[in-house]
């Protein structure tokens, strides 16, 4: 028995090879985070021309959200002298342990600090840029206004924003991938900066729908 090809026929075959072709071309959105870091250090403060900063106390702290702090005590505003300054060091988490397909492409990715200042209206961000391969890279994203005297997250970036660079799973699941971070101290009197964690999450698609990639967390 023969079949007999009609102009229907072949349009409605050609019409369900299209629709699967878009439906396995399509970018599925995912994340991986937040993440805790497993290493943080000081770091001197290069935009500070006559000190390296504050130091950051107990830094072991920052690696896990659980109300531990890691501080910085912060001279008056204007006032520096060696170590001790109304900038904080730099403070540099890293090592997030990302597992990014290397087909992805990376689409966003927000950091979130809990923080406190000892103060309110004292305390308020100087810097915070992502770091690759342990460099400042990209954009400056801190927050105006001051830090809340009590516990408070603070989220930076977006599952859209890419902090002015580009970036690839390589350079995000690479030890050296992470944070820096300033505060500085704006009021007239000695104050504490303290901070309990820094997690990332990153956003990124792929080609293959595999669902959303959740990962654990260290966070209490």
């Amino acid at each position: 028995m023969k079949f007999k090809f009609t102009t229907s026929v072949v349009v409605s075959v050609l019409a369900m090879m299209a629709a699967f072709i878009m439906i396995n071309t399509k970018s599925y959105s995912q994340s991986q985070g937040a993440l805790s870091p497993v290493w943080v250090l000081n770091h001197n403060n290069l935009y500070c021309n006559n000190c390296p900063g504050a130091k950051w106390n107990t830094l072991q702290n920052i690696e896990v959200n659980d109300d531990a702090y890691s501080t910085s005590t912060l001279l008056a505003n204007g006032t520096c002298s060696n170590f001790n300054c109304f900038y904080s060091q730099s403070l540099t988490p890293t090592d997030y342990g990302f597992s990014i397909p290397q087909n992805a492409s990376i689409t966003g990715i927000v950091v979130q600090i809990y923080k406190q200042a000892s103060a309110a209206n004292s305390i308020a961000d100087s810097v915070i840029q992502l770091l690759s391969n342990n460099y400042p890279v990209g954009s400056n994203l801190s927050l105006s206004g001051t830090w809340s005297a009590a516990d408070d997250v603070y989220t930076y970036g977006s599952s859209t924003d890419l902090w002015g660079t580009t970036w690839t799973p390589t350079s995000i699941n690479d030890i050296n991938f992470g944070v820096l971070f300033i505060a500085k101290n704006i009021s007239a009197s000695q104050q504490t900066a303290s901070i309990d964690w820094i997690g990332i999450t990153v956003y990124y698609s792929t080609a293959t729908g595999i669902g959303t990639v959740s990962s654990s967390t260290n966070n209490a």
